[in-house]
């Protein structure tokens, strides 16, 4: 999956991990099922996104991921930056 990843251009930033176990307090789940990975994919705006949706490398890596997992959940996110004012005032919580 890392090979795949870094052959795309438009992905700017991967992380890549195992859950971990850690009392945080209250049960961690999403939607009553527990996830043993996690991909973040990071792109430098909408349409390196779009870019990357439309890389053949990108059927291969979800491939990959369903070769990979029993289960995934995909969602596109717009982040910001909470040391940057201005990013903060473009999300609307």
């Amino acid at each position: 999956m890392l090979a795949v990843c870094s052959r795309i251009e438009s992905v700017q930033r991967l992380s890549i991990g195992r859950a971990i176990a850690v009392d945080a307090g209250y049960e961690r789940n999403f939607g009553g099922k527990t996830y043993e990975y996690s991909a973040v994919l990071e792109f430098q705006d909408r349409d390196h996104l779009v870019t990357y949706l439309q890389d053949p490398l990108h059927a291969e890596l979800g491939r990959l991921f369903w070769e990979s997992c029993e289960r995934t959940v995909i969602c596109e996110t717009e982040s910001v930056d909470p040391r940057n004012p201005e990013s903060v005032d473009s999300l609307v919580l």
